[in-house]
Formats: structure tokens, sequence, C-alpha cells
């Protein structure tokens, strides 16, 4: 029987994997900035930082990831401009930056702020994304964060749904319907997760 396990971070020999799955899920919004897929996950996997993520994986294969950055790191966030320029050339990091900008989320003290979350397609619907939020979440209570953050985009209804179901609510929303026919989305919504109190069972969650 298959077995299912999530674990915080993943070793150098996973890199390759990661990076795929992480650019399966969001490799439209990620091609606005760098088009070419092969640089773009050779970018990711790279630079990405493993203790910033949480990995599902079925049995030896990598079936989900979990970004995510504190006020110390990020999955992503080692990527500079340098590194941009060597994949896009110099006179393209204007462009790039551009789109990046879009995207660009920090987070504010005591919160911890979503990177993504992917589930491999043949494994959606089997509770990887509620297993991967668990863990995210739980980090997050560990590090002392009250609050945990993400985005999701409006052609996302699925994502949104999960999250919803979980405990995520939203608490912004952001336009951005005169770049959708080039963003391929119209806006997208911030959701918040706010951590309770630990009971002596465990952790509890508001």
């Amino acid at each position: 029987m298959d077995s299912l396990t999530v674990v915080h971070g993943f070793p150098h020999q996973e890199r390759a994997a990661v990076a795929e799955l992480y650019d399966e899920a969001f490799g439209q919004k990620l091609g606005l900035a760098i088009p070419n897929a092969n640089k773009r996950r050779a970018l990711l996997e790279r630079h990405c930082i493993p203790c910033c993520a949480f990995v599902a994986y079925r049995d030896a294969r990598i079936v989900g990831i979990a970004g995510f950055q504190t006020g110390q790191s990020g999955f992503v966030a080692s990527i500079g401009i340098k590194h941009i320029a060597h994949a896009v050339g110099w006179c393209h990091v204007p462009r790039a930056l551009m789109f990046l900008s879009l995207f660009h989320r920090s987070p504010k003290p005591q919160e911890l702020l979503m990177d993504g979350i992917c589930v491999h397609s043949s494994e959606r619907g089997s509770g990887i994304g509620t297993l991967l939020l668990q863990s995210v979440v739980e980090h997050a209570r560990n590090l002392g964060c009250t609050s945990v953050r993400l985005d999701v985009i409006d052609t996302n209804p699925r994502a949104r749904m999960l999250y919803e179901r979980f405990g995520f609510r939203e608490t912004k929303r952001h336009s951005f319907s005169a770049l959708q026919p080039l963003l391929g989305f119209g806006g997208s919504s911030t959701l918040h997760f706010r951590i309770g109190a630990v009971a002596p069972g465990g952790p509890q969650y508001d």
C-alpha cells in the first residue's frame, strides 16, 4: 500500500523534482517574467531554499510542495536580479521585474507568508493540500506566528475552496482587470488564517 508522508525540507538530490513540480503549478505566472521553461526551472532548482518548504511524498515520489516566507528567509527569496539577468539577459530584466512585482509579497511581523502550494495533477483531491496546510500552520505556530497569509487568483476556485474549508478568510481583494488579457486572470484575494492558543490536547486554531 502506498504511504504518504509530509516532511519539512528536502535533500539536495530532490531539487530538480521540486523545481519541476513548482513550475508545473506556477509556470504560467512566472513565465511572464522568465519565458524559457528550462531556464526558469534551473533558476528554481539552484536557488530555492529547502528549509522554507514542506514536501509531500507518495513513497519516494514528490507529490506536493508548500513553500513559505518568514521574516528571516523564503522559499524563492534568494533569487536576485543577477540570477534573473542570467536567465533572461540584462535587457529583459526591467520587464521581468515588472511582472514579478505583481506577485511580490513580504511577511509582516509574526506572520508566515505562503510562497505557493502545489499538488501533482495525479494526486489532486487526495487530501495532500490539506496535509501541507496543516504542516505549514503548525510550523507557523511553533515559530510564534499569529497568522498565515496567502494569495489566490480568481481563476483558481478549487484552491480557494481548499483554503476556506481549512479556515482561511478573505481580508483583501486585488484587481488586475486591465492586465487580464496578458496575465490570464483579472484579480486575486488575500486570505488569512488566524492561529489560536494551544490547548492541552494539542494545537487549536481559530
